[in-house]
């Protein structure tokens, strides 16, 4: 992954930092993390640097900065919603995924994931409904 995205641990860290503040993961989670890689110099920094994005004082008052504060999560959700119906009604993977790179919500990326897991839900729970209907 690391070839692909060569700043992905700060990415990763990020990403981690904003789940654990909008509280959709534990902090324990990163703990978790180092002890289920304990060789993994990636994790341990991944780890390092997460807490480094949750403690600081100085990464907090710049919190706006680091994850974009000035897009609400509400637009985000919005334009999530449209990729996840535009996917789920065409099936064009290779769109979606340019339509998320070109946003600006890398941070919110964890949200999308939710919906689109949501959608993919609902889509197998009415084919389920049909078959006991039928």
């Amino acid at each position: 992954m690391k070839l692909d995205s060569p700043d992905i641990q700060r990415v990763l860290s990020r990403f981690i930092a904003r789940l654990i503040i909008d509280e959709c993961i534990d902090s324990d989670y990163i703990s978790d993390m180092v002890l289920l890689n304990p060789e993994s110099e990636a994790a341990i920094d991944t780890v390092y640097e997460t807490f480094t994005l949750l403690f600081d004082d100085c990464s907090r008052k710049h919190a706006d900065l680091i994850w974009v504060k000035s897009v609400s999560l509400q637009s985000a959700k919005e334009f999530f919603d449209t990729i996840v119906k535009e996917f789920m009604g065409t099936g064009n993977k290779e769109k979606a995924v340019e339509e998320l790179k070109k946003s600006q919500w890398e941070f919110f990326n964890h949200e999308f994931v939710r919906r689109l897991c949501v959608a993919a839900f609902k889509e197998v729970s009415k084919v389920m409904h049909s078959i006991r209907i039928g």
